[in-house]
């Protein structure tokens, strides 16, 4: 019995993907849409994302220090 309830569940998410997807046309603006979104999301972080490493990076280095004095 769990195993055909798990293949139905399995299988009403699929049906649910495919509907979503065959509903969901683009327009002739959601490619620009999607280059602008990605841009903010992807090019606008990166200054957070090296501030970040630069801290994770000196912290490594704080850690790491005394382990590797003896080399």
């Amino acid at each position: 019995m769990p195993l055909t309830s798990t293949l139905r569940s399995i299988g009403r998410a699929g049906l649910f993907s495919l509907s979503v997807l065959r509903a969901s046309r683009p327009t002739a603006d959601f490619f620009n849409e999607l280059v602008r979104e990605i841009y903010k999301i992807g090019g606008r972080s990166l200054p957070i994302i090296a501030v970040g490493g630069a801290f994770v990076g000196l912290s490594l280095t704080l850690v790491g220090f005394p382990a590797l004095e003896t080399y």
